[in-house]
């Protein structure tokens, strides 16, 4: 990908508007990680002084940056055809598997019933779109 001289990363961003349903789905994605991270070290969210209001604001910019970055991932994925197989999710849960100590089988169940699998084939798809990507980009100063 080639940029401008002396242009800024920021600037040379795609921009366009995420849709609403997208942006509170992200927010609300972050905020349950961050709950679950307080929750790891022993603190109770409901004791702590946080304005969840303000926290879910906070979290406004960089949910749109990352919902537009993975719209973006999504339609070239598309265009160029880029595909998840069946085995390649199956090499991912075993991996999950692995580092849990659970069995596949046992993760596989959980994943489908909680609509997991859909999450790990788009994350295969946006990591091999990336990849995709990087293999064809070229860098100029």
């Amino acid at each position: 990908m080639k940029r401008a001289p002396n242009s800024s990363s920021s600037s040379s961003r795609v921009q366009f508007d995420v849709p609403s349903s997208l942006l509170d789905r992200e927010i609300d994605r972050r905020v349950e990680e961050f709950v679950r991270r307080l929750m790891e070290q022993q603190i109770d969210p409901m004791q702590t002084n946080i304005n969840w209001e303000d926290f879910r604001e906070r979290q406004k910019e960089g949910a749109a940056e990352a919902v537009r970055s993975a719209l973006v991932l999504d339609e070239i994925a598309r265009r160029e055809g880029i595909a998840v197989s069946e085995s390649e999710v199956e090499a991912e849960v075993a991996r999950y598997a692995e580092r849990t100590g659970r069995t596949a089988a046992a993760v596989r169940a959980r994943l489908e019933k909680e609509g997991g699998l859909s999450r790990i084939f788009t994350g295969l798809r946006r990591e091999k779109t990336v990849a995709f990507l990087l293999t064809r980009a070229t860098v100029s100063e």
